[in-house]
């Protein structure tokens, strides 16, 4: 794995994952939006560093409306990566229905750590260099995450690797946590 990715296998319990997906069918899911594209996942947003609650969002909630579910995991999730709860300022729940990949990307250049938890079915997560040296199949690391996994990303992990998933074999869903950036200072979002 590259500097600065860590992996927990059965970091939720499996009383925390059935709580989180009984919370899920409840939620305000709607496809995600990003500028002109809509991917084919579906989230709910608490909590940005970039953005106010606006009309055009309206599966985006403030932060002081997180779940107690996820107010929970956020605690355990910024524990285990060193931080503070409060320094994380966006929560994400993620619904991928069987068949929906995420593609390449790296997280929004506002947002410096990256941690996630998977809940449901299993998934594939992929990485690679970014930029893309060679576009060989050598360089692409992949990792099953296992339900109740987590995943975090920082420093060369989180700037230098983009990460995405192929089309996933069963429902799932994630929930990704970010930390504000640390500094002005970071390459763009590729």
């Amino acid at each position: 794995m590259p500097p600065g990715f860590v992996f927990t296998p059965d970091f939720a319990t499996p009383a925390e994952e059935a709580a989180l997906i009984d919370l899920a069918a409840t939620l305000p899911f709607a496809e995600a939006r990003y500028h002109q594209y809509t991917a084919r996942r579906r989230v709910v947003a608490w909590g940005s560093a970039r953005h106010e609650v606006g009309a055009d969002e309206p599966n985006r909630r403030p932060l002081h409306e997180l779940p107690p579910a996820l107010a929970t995991l956020r605690t355990r999730l910024a524990a285990w990566a060193g931080l503070a709860a409060e320094e994380i300022v966006q929560v994400l729940m993620s619904e991928y229905r069987p068949g929906t990949p995420l593609g390449w990307h790296r997280d929004a250049p506002q947002y410096e750590l990256i941690a996630g938890v998977s809940l449901g079915g299993p998934a594939r997560l992929r990485l690679r260099p970014w930029p893309p040296e060679s576009g060989s199949r050598d360089d692409v690391i992949s990792l099953d995450l296992a339900p109740r996994s987590a995943y975090r990303m920082s420093g060369p992990a989180r700037w230098g690797w983009q990460h995405g998933l192929p089309p996933v074999p069963a429902l799932r869903w994630s929930v990704t946590m970010r930390s504000a950036r640390a500094s002005a200072i970071r390459p763009s979002a590729g």
